[in-house]
């Protein structure tokens, strides 16, 4: 299916927000996907993700959520610091308030269909997806390696309302199987729950073909799961 994109802003409240925004060519409404990134911004990874969605029929909107710093800024995989520094200053909290912006818009737009917008979150991205499926009115919510979910997005999780997919790296050390079961358990206390698949012998990253831990044959394998779980919630 062959798509079309461009930058376009939202209005945060108090700041205008960029957004990379791909969609199908063709005329006509589609289910949304918010793609969140990961902490080295909207970079051409993160679009590609979107293109990616939209070729699959999706309304795909790729927010800058490091907008709050500065003007728009694309991290390299070899070099970590300048992404780790904006990570150190981003906050989760004013985050979700301007997602509740980017929700309201997106689902304001003529190409998205009524009420049906969801998230594809990275690293970074992953946590916030959690967080959103806690406290927004969106239909599903996917996660890879999602970082630092215990703590405040785990206190969220007796909000869960939506459909919740969660993938992790056997041998990620940035969300270890450690925070796999203590997510596990808060799903469990509260009576929630979620899909979780945890990728064996994979690192964090194991999705992108820009990093060393990239693994084909996993990232081969899990985009058709995340998309036929978004199918099935959105288009259902």
């Amino acid at each position: 299916m062959s798509v079309e994109s461009a930058w376009e802003q939202i209005h945060t409240g108090d700041k205008p927000m960029g957004v990379y925004v791909s969609r199908p060519a063709a005329p006509g409404r589609a289910p949304a996907v918010l793609v969140l990134q990961e902490i080295f911004g909207v970079n051409s990874y993160v679009r590609r993700i979107a293109d990616r969605a939209a070729a699959a029929g999706y309304v795909a909107v790729a927010p800058d959520l490091f907008h709050r710093q500065g003007d728009r800024w694309e991290g390299r995989y070899d070099d970590f610091p300048p992404a780790i520094e904006r990570m150190m200053r981003f906050d989760d909290e004013v985050c979700l308030r301007d997602l509740d912006h980017v929700i309201a818009a997106v689902k304001e737009r003529p190409d998205v269909q009524e009420g049906r917008v969801g998230i594809l979150g990275f690293c970074l991205g992953g946590r916030i997806a959690y967080s959103a499926a806690c406290t927004k009115d969106i239909r599903a919510s996917v996660a890879f390696y999602g970082v630092g979910i215990p703590g405040a997005p785990l206190q969220k999780t007796p909000g869960l309302a939506c459909p919740l997919q969660l993938f992790f790296a056997e041998k990620d050390q940035h969300a270890p199987l450690a925070d796999v079961e203590k997510i596990r358990a808060a799903l469990a206390e509260h009576g929630k729950s979620a899909e979780i698949v945890v990728w064996p012998g994979v690192d964090h990253g194991f999705f992108n073909d820009e990093r060393e831990a990239f693994h084909p044959a996993t990232a081969a394998e899990a985009w058709p799961k995340a998309l036929a779980f978004l199918d099935q919630h959105l288009r259902g």
